[in-house]
């Protein structure tokens, strides 16, 4: 997986991506489906922004 580029992706195309990334309920919605979930932890999007 190419995380640094679907982060500079993002930052390309919004202006506002650390804005998103605190006000998005990650927790109810990202985290809650991710995959990593069923090996331990999920992927902790808010803190990579």
């Amino acid at each position: 997986k190419d995380y640094d580029s679907a982060y500079f992706t993002i930052r390309k195309n919004n202006n506002f991506p650390s804005i998103c990334g605190r006000v998005c309920p990650a927790e109810y919605q990202c985290r809650k489906a991710c995959v990593f979930t069923k090996k331990g932890e999920p992927f902790a999007s808010k803190e990579a922004v």
